[in-house]
């Protein structure tokens, strides 16, 4: 049930302009735009979007923080995808760290 509601909250997320913008963006020019791991890239883009939007609300940026820890920790176990995704891996290490920073001065 609770994965429903998180899947529920992702989707609502992606439904936003600027998400369906960077979605529309990364399908057509992301590097790994044709693999079959695309999605999953995607939306760890789309968290590491949000927590760093200003225009975020703090309980999208705190939802977004947890889906994409889960998938940091998921990239982190694996050495060799890890490697293949330096890139996308290097922001959301950023985005947490920097949203963890956030959460601690309040």
């Amino acid at each position: 049930m609770a994965q429903i509601k998180s899947q529920l909250h992702v989707n609502a997320i992606c439904q936003k302009s600027k998400s369906i913008e960077l979605i529309d963006f990364l399908y057509r020019n992301a590097y790994y735009k044709r693999r079959k791991d695309a999605a999953f890239l995607i939306v760890c883009a789309l968290m590491v979007l949000i927590i760093s939007d200003t225009d975020s609300t703090k309980e999208e940026k705190e939802f977004c923080y947890h889906v994409l820890k889960e998938r940091f920790i998921k990239m982190q176990g694996d050495a060799q995808y890890r490697a293949a995704n330096f890139m996308v891996f290097g922001d959301c290490e950023e985005a947490l760290a920097s949203w963890e920073i956030t959460r601690a001065r309040r």
